[in-house]
């Protein structure tokens, strides 16, 4: 006989305040604890229900995948008890029933969504694609060997991918590897990229100058254009310091409160404020769908839950990307996507004058103190208003 239940697990707290969410499994007189590498505070842990309360933002998401993971373990327990009529807690680990590297990928993908980590669902998503489409990994996870890495990394460069994008993908390979050393799905002296190494080249993002920016702010677009909105957008994006399109999307009607943009970024949940120019206000007004609780009509939900939205999140993205490189084709500046220009403000601001100190406040940066993790305080934000009220009044002349 056993038993599994699943718990918050009181006796790890992490550097964030959560805590892990784990499987216990009682059999044979022993107790195992199997991390689902979730976690969440206290206050939002229902531990006679075994699930996170509706009080978390992503409940539903990571209830789902809580539950399914919880299913895969108690599959491959009674699996064993009928074999075998004794459970070998050794053996029992998350992912064991279903251990391809492209299946156990897959799910790391999903983790990454239900918690909200969208930069990290996108990057990994780009990732496993790439490689699995150079060569299958519908694979024991020991067979992703050093051949492996050699033979695909050959045929990514040989087919034209930048050597840094097949660090990336080889980066978030490495990532989940790791991940599934520690659900024991692997043994550790498998590990290839102890000979394996990640290379890169040196690049430099080319920053758009203010001239080229004045150019792109006075371009004569009619509001019937079909490039209309996407222009707004790329003006909008600088005006908001470069935010991330991601990030853009999903803002809600209530993160903007008399004029101060307050939200918390997607990809690493660094909380961000920024006092909105008279400019920014009226694109915000020229954009916004009154019928929408978002902010900005960029996607028809408010969160990505599903891989259908963030299919739908991707493709938006690649539009506006599309529209803004046109755009830049008419003032001659090759490659303008939505994050050049955090990049430009960045390297406008430097041209004026404008403090190191301040471009970190302003990008959420640390410099000299840690200014990642709290709202600015009203003097910072302030000399972050100035600064962009600075650039913006000499960019658009």
């Amino acid at each position: 006989m056993f038993k599994s239940t699943v718990v918050l697990d009181s006796r790890r707290i992490k550097k964030d305040g959560t805590y892990p969410i784990s499987i216990r499994i009682y059999a044979n007189s022993r107790v195992k604890y199997i991390s689902l590498k979730l976690s969440v505070k206290n206050s939002e842990w229902d531990a006679q229900k075994g699930h996170i309360k509706p009080s978390h933002p992503s409940c539903e998401q990571l209830n789902h995948l809580i539950a399914k993971k919880h299913l895969e373990i108690k599959t491959s327990l009674l699996n064993q008890s009928i074999s075998s009529n004794r459970i070998d807690l050794s053996s029992i680990s998350f992912g064991k029933s279903s251990n391809s590297f492209y299946d156990y990928w897959e799910l790391e993908i999903e983790r990454f969504l239900a918690e909200g980590r969208i930069g990290n669902a996108t990057i990994n998503r780009t990732a496993l694609n790439a490689v699995h489409k150079i060569k299958s990994l519908k694979i024991p996870i020991e067979h992703v060997d050093y051949s492996f890495l050699t033979r695909v990394k050959t045929q990514l460069l040989s087919r034209g991918v930048k050597l840094n994008s097949v660090a990336v993908y080889y980066r978030a390979l490495r990532a989940v590897y790791n991940s599934a050393i520690k659900d024991k799905l692997v043994e550790r002296s498998c590990y290839p990229f102890y000979e394996f190494k990640i290379k890169t080249t040196k690049t430099s993002p080319r920053p758009i100058s203010m001239e080229e920016m004045q150019l792109y702010w006075n371009l004569n677009i009619s509001n019937d254009d079909l490039l209309f909105n996407s222009w707004c957008y790329g003006k909008l994006i600088f005006m908001l310091l470069g935010i991330n399109f991601t990030d853009l999307a999903l803002l809600k009607k209530d993160s903007l409160v008399d004029g101060v943009l307050k939200y918390q970024r997607a990809k690493t949940k660094r909380l961000y404020t920024i006092k909105l120019l008279p400019e920014a206000m009226s694109l915000v007004e020229i954009l916004s769908n009154a019928d929408s609780s978002s902010l900005l009509p960029l996607l028809p939900f408010k969160e990505v839950k599903t891989q259908n939205d963030y299919s739908a999140l991707i493709q938006k993205r690649r539009v506006l990307n599309s529209h803004l490189n046109k755009l830049g084709e008419l003032v001659g500046v090759d490659n303008l996507t939505s994050y050049s220009f955090r990049y430009s403000w960045a390297n406008i601001a430097n041209e004026l004058g404008v403090s190191n100190a301040i471009i970190a406040q302003a990008l959420g940066h640390e410099y000299g103190n840690n200014v990642t993790n709290i709202y600015l305080n009203p003097i910072e934000l302030k000399k972050v208003f100035n600064a962009n009220r600075k650039i913006v009044s000499l960019i658009s002349l």
